[in-house]
């Protein structure tokens, strides 16, 4: 059928096609078509400025979750090291307070935590950790924790 034979068969029954058509869509309506220019236009600027914007906001993202990463693994090195020093302390025989003890022990807490959530390798410090948790205990049992001393302004004679 050629473009002039279709012309013509819509110029003699156009309007029963029209009619047909119309009928026909109102009842089956396979895909919606929503065509709106503005929205579409809308669409596009928004992409060209907020498209950038969204990959600087990607970039600042990746950069602040490696700052936090950095912070943490600086943070618990310092518990790591307080937590080895003063375990090292103890197997020298250096005596402290039960205060000084409930301190690093909740160090130890956090520190032993943060390695579980992180799966990180702890082999060394958990027996320095074992280590400050046997004398912490044989010091409660014997009650010889370093008494705390008053601090004196110089006036006793």
């Amino acid at each position: 059928m050629s473009i002039h034979e279709i012309y013509t068969l819509l110029k003699d029954n156009g309007g029963a096609i029209v009619t047909i058509l119309v009928i026909f869509m109102t009842f089956i309506q396979i895909a919606p078509i929503k065509l709106n220019p503005w929205s579409a236009l809308a669409k596009r600027i928004s992409k060209l400025f907020i498209g950038d914007l969204s990959k600087k906001l990607d970039t600042l993202e990746k950069k602040l979750d490696d700052h936090i990463k950095e912070s943490d693994l600086r943070d618990l090195r310092k518990r790591r090291e307080s937590i080895l020093d003063f375990a090292s302390a103890v197997a020298d025989g250096r005596r402290f307070t039960q205060e000084q003890y409930k301190q690093i022990m909740s160090e130890c807490d956090e520190y032993t935590k943060y390695c579980v959530e992180k799966k990180f390798p702890n082999a060394v410090a958990e027996e320095s950790i074992a280590l400050i948790r046997r004398a912490y205990r044989h010091q409660l049992d014997k009650k010889s924790f370093l008494e705390t001393t008053g601090f004196s302004n110089g006036d006793e004679q």
